[in-house]
């Protein structure tokens, strides 16, 4: 044998549900915004890590301080690493999940990014088996997530705030979980580069859709116009306000 001394501790290297390394915010830390850590919150993505940012939300929404304000709740899922949250193991029946239209093994050509750090999560080619179980997980991690915008809005709800609040959901990126062959998101497909746009809000209609395209940087003017705050004159994108009330479409 070896015999040998030595002090501390050595932690295993994170992997996500299927064992794969973690590629991403390994070392991911709660912060307030004058930098003071939270490391009793989590270290990296958790399991539960959506529930803890709907608890902080919930703490502010809940402090009844009277001065209007605005809150960004930044949820990391469903990115990397995907790992299931408590009690949604089995939501989804891997065997039961659909393939994308255009599920592909292997994507046709190199399109640069074929080997990058999504695509190292899931080995090549892109089996059946792979896909739907990779998209069970994908669909926990989201419905966990639902699970607690939920929560913030009944926050609201309880804090008779919920009609004189603005509440945009939206998201960065799609990701291809099987789309062409893809796993990830560095490409220019439309599972990757649509996203989400919801409003909810004073003045803004219900259940109703509007086919107008915008930028994301908008959200900024927009979100000025619709809590009567002066556009600063910086500012050289536009606001959709407008489309945002159905006044317009385009």
């Amino acid at each position: 044998g070896l015999y040998m001394g030595g002090g501390g501790k050595w932690q295993p290297e994170a992997v996500d549900w299927k064992g794969m390394p973690v590629t991403g915010y390994r070392g991911w830390l709660f912060r307030d915004d004058d930098g003071t850590l939270h490391p009793e919150r989590g270290v990296g993505l958790t399991p539960n890590i959506s529930k803890t940012f709907a608890d902080a939300a919930i703490e502010l929404i809940d402090s009844d301080d009277p001065r209007p304000f605005m809150l960004h709740v930044n949820f990391t899922a469903p990115h990397d690493p995907l790992l299931w949250p408590p009690g949604y193991e089995k939501q989804y029946d891997a065997t039961e999940m659909p393939l994308p239209p255009n599920y592909m093994r292997q994507h046709p050509f190199d399109y640069g990014n074929i080997d990058g750090r999504d695509e190292k999560l899931l080995p090549h080619p892109r089996t059946e088996t792979m896909i739907r179980e990779l998209t069970a997980v994908y669909y926990a991690v989201i419905s966990h997530m639902d699970e607690q915008i939920g929560r913030i809005l009944s926050a609201l709800e309880n804090a008779g705030q919920a009609d004189n609040t603005f509440v945009m959901f939206t998201s960065d990126h799609g990701l291809g979980v099987g789309s062409h062959g893809i796993r990830g998101k560095q490409n220019m497909y439309e599972h990757t580069i649509g996203v989400p746009l919801i409003i909810a809000g004073p003045g803004i209609p219900h259940g109703q859709s509007n086919p107008a395209q915008v930028y994301l940087r908008e959200l900024y003017p927009t979100t000025c116009e619709l809590t009567g705050i002066p556009i600063p004159e910086s500012v050289e994108c536009r606001s959709f306000a407008r489309a945002a009330r159905g006044e317009t479409r385009t």
